[in-house]
């Protein structure tokens, strides 16, 4: 999908973080931008800033962690713009905590926003893309290349969400549907991690918010099947990982990793 003018885009988690600048480097490119989002307030501070700058921006307040009606939302989304060309999987909750820690109501709902949504809001969206082309995103996470100690469940739906990428992908080979990941290193400007009393080890490095949006148009428009976001040299230790997951561990350890995933769970992140 090399020219994105004129297409129309549904986007999860758009009412603030990298939800909305996603949303307004897709209306730069003259998409149509479906925003869903819990907060309605958030959804209209993103269609303000939109619209200022000439784009076209549409908030559906909607909790998609209700995922048995998420077919009334491709109801109001298909009356309000017409078909969609782009889903973007973008929506995420995430907490550090020592696991045992964790209660069932948690694990349950961040499976439920972080994973099964989208791959219902996919199932919900698919047929119509087959039959007219169209490509679909999915924001997955570092964590889902490598597991971060003290964000077990946030790590299991990532790395979830990025094997369902992975399968669909290949099962719409040959079609008219692309299917691509992102995985964002640590994004310094908005979100959790830029509210953090802990700053990250320097391997780690941090990225921009507008360096991942760049990274789902670029994802669009060529077709990629993943993309990694990040500032440091992790691309090759995870390959190393791959092979030799005892290295990835004592790395974490030796490297301050472990350590700072600890104190963010201790502070409550």
């Amino acid at each position: 999908m090399k020219d994105l003018n004129n297409k129309v885009a549904l986007l999860t988690g758009a009412s603030s973080g990298i939800g909305a600048v996603i949303a307004n480097l897709l209306a730069q490119e003259g998409v149509t931008v479906v925003g869903v989002a819990r907060s309605k307030s958030g959804l209209n501070n993103t269609k303000s800033i939109i619209e200022n700058l000439g784009g076209e921006f549409h908030g559906v307040p909607f909790d998609i962690s209700q995922t048995s009606k998420l077919s009334e939302l491709k109801v109001q989304v298909t009356n309000a713009v017409g078909e969609v060309d782009i889903l973007i999987n973008n929506a995420g909750i995430e907490e550090y905590n020592y696991f045992q820690d964790y209660d069932l109501e948690y694990i349950e709902k961040i499976t439920t926003v972080n994973l099964i949504a989208g791959m219902e809001l996919t199932r919900q969206f698919l047929p119509q893309m087959l039959d007219r082309g169209g490509h679909i995103v999915n924001i997955c996470s570092l964590a889902a290349k490598k597991g971060e100690s003290f964000n077990a469940t946030y790590s299991a739906t990532k790395g979830g969400l990025a094997l369902f990428t992975d399968a669909l992908r290949q099962e719409v080979h040959g079609t008219s549907v692309g299917v691509s990941a992102i995985f964002p290193g640590l994004v310094k400007d908005v979100g959790m991690y830029s509210d953090s009393q802990v700053k990250a080890p320097l391997i780690l490095g941090t990225i921009s918010s507008n360096k991942v949006a760049g990274a789902v148009i670029k994802a669009i428009k060529k077709d990629k099947p993943d993309v990694i976001v990040n500032s440091g040299p992790l691309r090759p230790l995870l390959a190393i990982n791959a092979l030799f997951p005892n290295f990835g561990n004592w790395f974490a350890r030796v490297t301050g990793i472990f350590d700072f995933c600890r104190k963010r769970a201790d502070l409550g992140e």
